[in-house]
């Protein structure tokens, strides 16, 4: 099976797990390879977590797996920056990973008009047509801002804690947003996220991915999102059919910035 590349270990601030317990479930779950991705969010507007990692000792701990678990797994150090549409926040992550040796760089948008969707307050007196624009339009005004970064995480975050009884975006109501979208992935060479965390909550509408393959992208990374052991390489197996369906015969994982391919 390909690599999981988006986990979270104890130097995300929403997270407790020892990152040896990541690898061994990965292990288990017979994965190529792990990517750990530790939140990285400049000024985030939650006051019960700040999002910041000291970046030497984890880099210390993912080289001292790295040699432990040699021959085992293949292990990778990834940051997940969040992006918010100001220059201070794009220049202080900027400077955050300037002169370090990440693999791969996820560019998520965990907050939207400084509010967290986890929340709730997001949707008050919001259609789910209107929250779920807000978060792409959002998206789009982020990449404005330079961020680097190599694949776009859980594009469909807003799906996850929305009040709605169909949770679900349906491409059909924000075809153009979404097409923008996916045309600055692949005009810029960057991947799109297939999310299993977010996939296994509320139930993808296939139209989505299936537009992305149309127009052209194909390079993909998938990742369980894990902040539990039990939840590295999150299904999968599901999800690796449902990208093969629409014509997607590689995922890919990053190493020192480049995407390498995996058949599945």
């Amino acid at each position: 099976m390909h690599g999981d590349t988006h986990t979270h270990t104890a130097f995300s601030a929403d997270c407790k797990t020892n990152p040896e317990d990541n690898v061994r479930s990965a292990i288990a779950a017979g994965l190529s390879s792990l990517t750990f991705t530790e939140h990285y969010d400049f000024d985030a507007p939650d006051e019960l977590h700040s999002f910041d990692f000291d970046v030497d000792a984890y880099f210390d701990t993912v080289n001292s797996l790295r040699e432990k678990y040699a021959g085992q797994i293949r292990l990778f150090a990834g940051i997940e920056i969040g992006q918010q549409p100001h220059q201070y926040v794009a220049e202080a992550t900027a400077l955050k990973m300037a002169g370090r040796d990440f693999d791969h760089v996820i560019g998520s948008t965990h907050f939207i008009d400084r509010l967290d969707p986890y929340y709730g307050g997001f949707y008050k007196e919001k259609t789910k047509k209107q929250a779920y624009d807000r978060l792409l339009d959002e998206l789009l005004a982020n990449f404005k801002y330079g961020y680097d970064f190599d694949t776009l995480g859980h594009f469909d975050y807003v799906t996850r804690y929305g009040p709605y009884e169909d949770k679900t975006m349906y491409y059909r109501d924000h075809s153009d947003l979404l097409d923008e979208l996916f045309k600055y992935l692949i005009r810029e060479d960057k991947a799109l996220e297939i999310n299993t965390k977010s996939g296994t909550r509320v139930e993808p509408d296939p139209a989505i991915l299936k537009r992305y393959r149309e127009l052209g992208g194909f390079l993909i990374t998938m990742g369980s999102d894990a902040h539990k052991p039990e939840l590295v390489g999150l299904a999968f197996d599901r999800f690796t059919e449902y990208a093969k369906n629409f014509g997607f015969r590689y995922c890919f994982h990053y190493e020192k910035r480049v995407p390498v391919a995996e058949p599945i």
